[in-house]
């Protein structure tokens, strides 16, 4: 070593330069020591959780509400209890519809094959007469007697037999057959009586209207024989009568129709004989 670095070396410690390492030496210092507080820092804190969903399962929950809706519907559609009434005449199914549907609500008309004799569909509480299973009514009407009384063939012609024919059962027989103006109203009769379980008669409540029922259960019970049947007794038709008939049903009675049958029938024979027999 020469005099001249010899010489030196008082101002090189006093600068204080060799406390100072290199500039790479330092860069490694300080990344070691970042990385030390950054594991520190690692350890020491919580481990972090993943925060709850705000979001509620609703996708699930619908799905199973959709479920369980389309079941009460599918129970509903099952238990309910579906009636057919037939009026004597449009202007009394108008009003026993209008009384009826204020038990329930949502009524609603259409027509039918019988443009004459309108349609109304509505839906009401049970009663314990159908045990308390919900009510869809459709009600309807006719217009007089369905059915008309003639001779069978061939002693509905004028001179297939003697007059005195006609007085005896054994030899000519009588039909009672649907008139022909009345056909639109059978089909219609047919086509409900099919989607019902019911049939409750709102006729006249005499012996005639009792005939008059028969003639409606006897159309009904050919497309659907099982079908069960109600006498609605009732002498007005103010709200009070038709809620009560509906309440306290009643069965048809079949005497009174038979009665009416025989006295047409003697009628026909009595009223074609002597026609006859003075011509």
């Amino acid at each position: 070593m020469s005099i001249n670095t010899l010489a030196s070396l008082p101002r090189f410690f006093a600068s204080g330069t060799c406390s100072r390492p290199p500039a790479g030496r330092q860069r490694r210092r300080d990344r070691l020591r970042s990385a030390r507080r950054t594991l520190s820092r690692c350890s020491t804190r919580r481990p972090r959780t993943k925060p709850p969903s705000k979001r509620r399962p609703v996708r699930r929950a619908a799905v199973v509400s959709r479920g369980a809706t389309a079941a009460r519907l599918k129970n509903a559609t099952t238990t309910m209890l579906r009636a057919l009434h037939v009026a004597e005449k449009p202007s009394v199914a108008k009003k026993v519809a209008e009384h009826l549907g204020s038990l329930g609500g949502n009524q609603t008309s259409r027509s039918g094959p019988s443009p004459y004799n309108r349609l109304y569909d509505f839906e009401t509480p049970g009663t314990p007469l159908t045990n308390n299973r919900r009510v869809r009514h459709t009600v309807t009407s006719v217009t007089g007697h369905l059915m008309a009384s003639e001779f069978a063939e061939p002693y509905n012609k004028w001179h297939a037999c003697a007059p005195r024919d006609l007085l005896r059962e054994d030899v000519s027989s009588v039909e009672f057959r649907v008139a022909d103006d009345k056909l639109p109203l059978k089909q219609q009769l047919e086509q409900e009586a099919r989607q019902n379980d019911w049939l409750v008669l709102w006729l006249d409540c005499d012996r005639e209207g009792e005939a008059i029922a028969y003639e409606v259960v006897d159309v009904c019970r050919k497309k659907k024989a099982s079908l069960d049947l109600y006498r609605a007794v009732f002498s007005s038709v103010d709200r009070s009568s038709i809620v009560q008939a509906w309440r306290q049903l009643q069965r048809p009675d079949k005497r009174k129709a038979d009665a009416v049958a025989a006295r047409s029938e003697l009628d026909l024979r009595a009223g074609a004989a002597f026609t006859r027999f003075q011509t």
